[in-house]
Parts: structure tokens; sequence; C-alpha cells
């Protein structure tokens, strides 16, 4: 399922050949030419997508951002922009040579020009990867709700360099791939993380980069097994906890040697500050009206002990006595 080489430029440096026996990076090229050069109307497009470091952009990266959001056409611009649509949004077709800029991410392809569009048919453009049975809208829907799975830790950038990927532990590829096969077969290792990557392949390492983390939305290959979940994206990893258990039903089930996530300790020290701030100003207004009343029941004592003229008023008397209340 690799290819069995890998040889491509970031930023005019060779990143070498990687094979199966020292890396499982993968490149994904097109099945298919492409389309030709177009001059599109944007808006029957995507915003544009750009890779993370904005040094990968390749017809294979741009195909499957577009097949993961069940768009039918993918549109390269400017050497390293990809945008996604429906064949409504080709304006006019052009020469060729028209599109005539390399892509950052592999100099074999080219990515369009300034202003035009090398094309691809999404859906034939990359017969190795699976287009999504989803809508765009669901798949949308699916990454903002990763945020209640308290295994999940984000999404976070792969390295694309031979033998440094992020979770070096182990790896594990198959057809039946999904959030929680991952995770049982990083735990059974006895790895604390695991991270999904392009829909079939699962990763473990005991620790990671977090500064490397990127928007959810990088993370968005449906898995194979269970296109209702994330898997990661191309070079992403979608990393969780193995440490952690989730109910669905519940919500969240700890096990006992659950390790606390640092976004939790925020949540629940910021709850704690929360808390104790409300205790102290409910017993700061408890002590002034105490006060109050205190002051004003030592007035009356005093103004009952005292023999008054009767032209003076009790409201008077505390003015005069300092306890104007």
């Amino acid at each position: 399922m690799f290819e069995k080489n890998f040889s491509n430029k970031l930023n005019g440096s060779d990143l070498g050949v990687c094979d199966l026996n020292k890396t499982f990076t993968r490149r994904n090229t097109p099945t298919n030419n492409s389309l030709g050069c177009f001059i599109l109307d944007e808006k029957h497009f995507t915003n544009p997508f750009y890779d993370y470091d904005r040094n990968l952009m390749d017809p294979g990266l741009c195909l499957i951002h577009c097949k993961d959001y069940n768009y039918t056409i993918s549109a390269l611009k400017n050497g390293n922009e990809c945008r996604c649509g429906f064949q409504n949004g080709l304006k006019q077709q052009l020469d060729n040579e028209t599109c005539n800029l390399d892509c950052i991410g592999n100099s074999t392809f080219k990515c369009g020009g300034e202003e035009v569009y090398t094309v691809y048919n999404t859906i034939i453009g990359l017969s190795s990867y699976n287009m999504s049975n989803i809508s765009s809208d669901k798949k949308h829907e699916i990454i903002n709700n990763l945020k209640n799975d308290v295994r999940y830790n984000g999404c976070f950038q792969d390295n694309p360099y031979c033998g440094r990927r992020l979770l070096n532990g182990t790896l594990n590829e198959n057809i039946h791939m999904t959030i929680d096969s991952c995770i049982n077969f990083c735990k059974n290792k006895g790895y604390t993380f695991a991270g999904l990557e392009i829909g079939s392949q699962c990763f473990c390492g005991n620790e990671y980069e977090p500064i490397r983390r990127l928007g959810d939305d990088y993370c968005s290959s449906s898995c194979i097994f269970n296109s209702s979940q994330i898997c990661g994206g191309p070079l992403t990893l979608s990393i969780y906890d193995t440490e952690i258990t989730f109910s669905n039903n519940t919500g969240i089930t700890s096990s006992n040697n659950a390790k606390i996530t640092s976004d939790n300790i925020i949540r629940l020290i910021l709850d704690i500050v929360g808390l104790v701030i409300l205790i102290i100003f409910i017993a700061v207004i408890i002590l002034i009206i105490y006060k109050k009343h205190r002051k004003r029941k030592i007035a009356s004592r005093i103004y009952k002990l005292i023999k008054l003229d009767d032209g003076i008023s009790q409201d008077v008397f505390w003015k005069q006595t300092g306890h104007n209340i």
C-alpha cells in the first residue's frame, strides 16, 4: 500500500528517497491527467486551502483535500493554492501552457498560474484514495464535535522527512481502521498516544511536540471503516490519549491510571477560581448587610436609653450622633 519510492523538494532541499524499509511516508500522485488550464468562477469554489507550511502542495494533496469534503473538482493555482468546487465553476478553458507554475511540493507537476488554475476531476483523479461518502456540512459537523471526546488531543503536523515522524513508536495500517481500533492497538503495545493519519494509518508513541498543533480541519480524512469518524489527513495526525476511556452514552469515564490532560487541568483550575471568586463576593455582600444591620440596631438602643425632646425625631438623632444609616 505504500509507495516504494518518495522523492520530492521542500524549499529547494532534497527530501531524499524513502523506501519501505526506512519510512512510511507516502506521497500521492494523480492517476489521471488534469482536465486542463481554466479560469474559475470562484464563487462556486471554496476559499483557498494551503498546507500548513505552504511548501507541500501538489495535485495529490489537493485531490485528497477536495475528496475529503466531497467536491468533484480540484483546482490548483499559484504553485501552492488549492480550491474545491463543482463543474459549474469552470468559466473558461485556456491553453495548457498558460498554467506554467510548478507545484511547490512536486516540481514534476504544474499547479496553475498567477490567476489561472490547473484543474482535476476529483472523482477519478486519485483512484487510490476513496471519495468521501458524507456531505461537506456533515464532515464539518464531525470535525467540530471532536472536542467532545476527551481522549482527543488535537490535529498535529506530521513530518515528511524520513525517520522523523511525530509518533515514532510503531505503525499499523489496515482497511478496518477506526479511532478505537488505533487506540486499542497502541494501548496494547504499551504506548501513551495513538495517532491516525490519512484514513488508514495508525502511529503510536509516548511523546510528541505539542507546538505542531494545527486547526482541526487539517485532519479531514474519514476513517476507512467508519466514515463518521476522522482519521487524520495527509501528513497530519489526529492524536488520542490511550490512557483515558470514553463512553458515548455518559461522556467521560476515566480509567484508574488515566492521565489528566493539560486542557482538563486548566479547565478545572478555572472552574475552582470562578467558584472561589463567587464565594468571596457572596461573603462580602453578607458582611456589608450584617454591619449595616448591627449599626442600626446599636443606634436604636442608644436612642431608647437617652431622654430626647419630643421635637427630635429618631432620624434627626441618628444624624446628630453620626449614625446616618
